[in-house]
């Protein structure tokens, strides 16, 4: 029954056959426009050998000015998420290597687009995200959407935007399953109706694992970050402000601990290159960014200068308390917990990315260090 339910959902429905034309239609044009003059995309009838799913919608000849060609077997989905390719990408298939296949789709997400791409699978999508790679003739076509559409999902739920889907990521990443529907719900201070709701889109995009009815039981926690990283941003999601430390960052962060000594409702938690590189330096951070409760108050503590232009400090008012949860001390300083850095970092500037993906590794090779158990 899923091995037919997976068929159905790439390779037709009623609804998708109305539309299957127009998408691969679509596709042959886009295809054809970037390969250049003198090159041809066109239909061909070729029959496949062997008798297992799934046959291709149409097969293409793709052919260069000297008429060179190659086959690929297109496969038309409106809608299609990383579960869906990851059971297809498991089915028989006919004698034709996996990399002859082209998946062509209304849109793909990033997750699934990265699988197809490890798979050797080609794709085209509507939104514009193109990957055609062939060795004789030889092609290489990648092109990523400039275009922030992203696709339906079940329910209301159709992002990870906001505190109540950040409360969840959150939990999801530091606490190593299993654990219920119930439990995350508790952990993330929501309801057990909305986790459900969550769980559905994650589960969609193959970033967890459960059992129908039963606990969760796998997270797979560095593409959560990532896709989490799509609907959030450090300086987006929350109200940050550029200051100067007129004595150094060094010294602001001794100035935080002796407030957070004399006031013991006092919360920070520092974020985004300073605390990604106690874990896993990249290079010497020179910009401070740190979660607080009221950035004015605290700017007049420590005395930091207001500035648009060169400046060593950003204070954060968070878009959810979750930042200062679970967070760690080293050297006399508070951190936010390493998930919360590590889409800091994936979301900030200049070379910030690259030292979220760095602690991303870390974090990795190191998961009983920093991941906890329910």
């Amino acid at each position: 029954m899923q091995y037919v339910s997976c068929v159905r959902k790439l390779t037709g429905s009623e609804n998708l056959m109305q539309t299957k034309k127009e998408l691969i239609a679509g596709a042959a044009t886009a295809l054809a426009s970037r390969l250049g003059d003198g090159w041809t995309v066109r239909r061909v009838d070729r029959r496949l050998a062997g008798s297992v799913l799934p046959r291709p919608d149409e097969v293409w000849s793709v052919a260069a000015p000297d008429r060179e060609e190659a086959l690929q077997y297109v496969v038309a989905a409106r809608q299609v998420y990383p579960r869906d390719i990851r059971r297809w990408l498991a089915m028989p298939r006919p004698e034709s290597p996996v990399g002859n296949y082209l998946l062509v789709a209304d849109y793909l997400t990033p997750g699934s687009r990265e699988i197809l791409e490890e798979a050797g699978v080609n794709y085209i999508d509507v939104a514009g995200n193109v990957l055609v790679r062939l060795s004789r003739p030889t092609v290489l076509l990648r092109e990523r959407a400039n275009t922030g559409r992203q696709p339906s999902a079940p329910g209301p739920v159709r992002s990870l935007r906001g505190g109540k889907a950040a409360r969840i990521v959150r939990a999801l990443c530091d606490v190593t399953p299993p654990f219920s529907a119930h439990d995350l719900a508790s952990m993330a201070g929501t309801t057990a109706g909305y986790v459900s709701k969550v769980l559905a889109l994650l589960d969609l995009e193959a970033l967890v694992e459960r059992r129908p009815r039963g606990p969760l039981e796998a997270v797979v926690w560095p593409a959560l970050l990532r896709r989490w990283a799509a609907d959030y941003g450090l300086l987006s999601s929350n109200t940050c402000r550029l200051y100067l430390a007129p004595q150094g960052i060094a010294a602001f962060q001794g100035e935080m601990a002796t407030v957070a000594q004399r006031d013991k409702a006092f919360r920070y938690a520092f974020t985004g290159s300073f605390a990604a590189s106690r874990r896993a330096p990249v290079a010497p951070p020179s910009l401070l960014f740190c979660y607080v409760d009221d950035i004015a108050g605290v700017a007049e503590e420590t005395e930091l200068i207001p500035t648009s232009g060169a400046g060593n400090v950003y204070l954060c008012e968070p878009f959810d308390p979750v930042v200062f949860e679970r967070t760690w001390e080293e050297a006399g300083s508070v951190f936010a917990a390493l998930s919360q850095v590590a889409v800091d970092c994936l979301t900030g500037l200049d070379r910030m990315p690259s030292e979220g993906e760095a602690l991303i590794e870390w974090m990795a090779a190191n998961e009983r260090a920093w991941r906890g158990a329910l």
